[in-house]
């Protein structure tokens, strides 16, 4: 899963770069996104044969420590 590449086509997203998996199956489910000098948490909350989404938040590195 290209993730980039997903997220590549929304406008505000078209430099986002992958970070850390944080927990994955066959294909990521936690992980962070970096665009700029921005850190995303997303979660996969849809993943089946017609469609995968996830849902997302900016952060920072001290809130994902805490988790």
């Amino acid at each position: 899963m290209q993730i980039e590449k997903i997220f590549g086509e929304i406008p505000i997203f078209q430099d986002i770069k992958m970070d850390k998996i944080l927990f994955e199956s066959s294909y990521p489910i936690l992980f962070t996104c970096i665009e700029n000098r921005n850190i995303y948490l997303f979660i996969c909350c849809v993943n089946n044969s017609d469609e995968t989404k996830w849902i997302g938040t900016k952060t920072l590195y001290p809130n994902l420590i805490e988790l």
